[in-house]
């Protein structure tokens, strides 16, 4: 679906040791992503990808809109042992929602046109 495969990234501390794992794939109409620490999930991310208008029951409300992510956190763990990977900030999940929104818009071709319509 809009030409963006499985995949895989590692989110790393300052000493570059990897700390936690986001695997990102794609089931019919639905984007995931799953952040991954030792010791389970961590984030559970889902977008649905909207339908073109024309094939859709109700029209769109907006032209330019084209769904959001849906963020579940998972319960928190355990209070930490020493070497045990901090939770990810909230801002850092976001974070990564949009950048992933920026590649499913460039792999559609639709980010070029979108800044062009503010240049």
């Amino acid at each position: 679906a809009d030409g963006v495969q499985a995949s895989s990234s590692v989110f790393c501390d300052a000493t570059g040791q990897e700390t936690h794992r986001l695997v990102s794939f794609v089931t019919p109409l639905v984007h995931h992503m799953h952040v991954f620490s030792p010791l389970g999930c961590e984030a559970k991310f889902s977008r649905l990808s909207v339908v073109p208008k024309d094939l859709g029951m109700f029209a769109p409300r907006s032209d330019t809109h084209r769904g959001g992510w849906v963020v579940e956190r998972q319960p928190p763990r355990p209070p930490g042992r020493p070497g045990q990977p901090a939770v990810l900030h909230p801002g850092v999940l976001m974070l990564t929602a949009a950048y992933r929104s920026l590649d499913l818009r460039r792999a559609s071709g639709g980010l070029w046109r979108a800044l062009a319509r503010f240049a």
